[in-house]
């Protein structure tokens, strides 16, 4: 049981590192969703059930904004969203005092989630990082700092990849 807990984490790990190699939100979103259902499982597999369930929410969000097109649904579904991240949040402040920082985190996320443009998406999801990284040093995961700390650099390479030299190139800067 043990291995097959490492190698969902290194999965999803691989899987966090590779997905914002692309400039398509779909596929962005798509390989989020393959992570989360990684990340999902290693954390059942710990017997971290709570957080396995709010990975959960993540998978369907993600899966909802990449293969729904029609505004008015997505902003519907942005709205239920942020209500319910509002209601697990108001539930958590009583067992964790962090509580405000992955919620500040989803929020963004979901931000990230909402826009359709690939530069705000790698904005948006760079700025939820840092919430998040903050809560996960305060509490002391080593998987989950390694996993966020790859995940910034992802995310930090493809914005200089996609949209700074993309920029230079566009507007060449004497």
């Amino acid at each position: 049981m043990e291995i097959l807990i490492h190698i969902t984490w290194f999965l999803a790990l691989c899987s966090t590192f590779a997905s914002f190699f692309f400039d398509k939100k779909k596929i962005i979103l798509s390989i989020q969703a393959l992570t989360l259902i990684l990340f999902s499982s290693h954390l059942f597999l710990v017997w971290g059930f709570s957080w396995a369930w709010f990975l959960a929410i993540q998978i369907l969000r993600n899966l909802f904004f990449a293969f729904v097109s029609n505004t008015k649904m997505l902003t519907l579904g942005f709205v239920g969203l942020i209500w319910i991240y509002t209601y697990i949040y108001f539930l958590s402040i009583w067992i964790d005092d962090l509580a405000i920082f992955p919620y500040i985190a989803t929020i963004l996320g979901t931000l990230w989630c909402y826009v359709s443009h690939t530069t705000l998406v790698r904005l948006f999801f760079f700025s939820s990082t840092f919430p998040f990284t903050y809560y996960v040093f305060q509490t002391w995961s080593y998987f989950a700092i390694i996993i966020q700390l790859t995940f910034m650099t992802s995310i930090f390479i493809n914005i200089i990849r996609f949209d700074i030299l993309k920029y230079k190139k566009v507007i060449p800067i004497k």
